[in-house]
């Protein structure tokens, strides 16, 4: 999707780039990959959904 402007700002950010990953983990692997997201400064927000077969 790339750059594109918030709904709403977002740490005084109005614009930020939207990414859309599809991977397989195993449950370990995906809370590590959740734990550095949410560390990451640079990332602003992040969500990770399980897809239903």
């Amino acid at each position: 999707w790339g750059k594109r402007r918030l709904a709403y700002a977002v740490k005084k950010f109005t614009d930020g780039f939207y990414v859309l990953i599809n991977f397989e983990a195993a449950p370990a692997e995906i809370k590590e990959i959740d734990r550095v997201l949410k560390i990451n400064d640079e990332v602003l927000r992040h969500l990770i959904v399980k897809h239903e077969a």
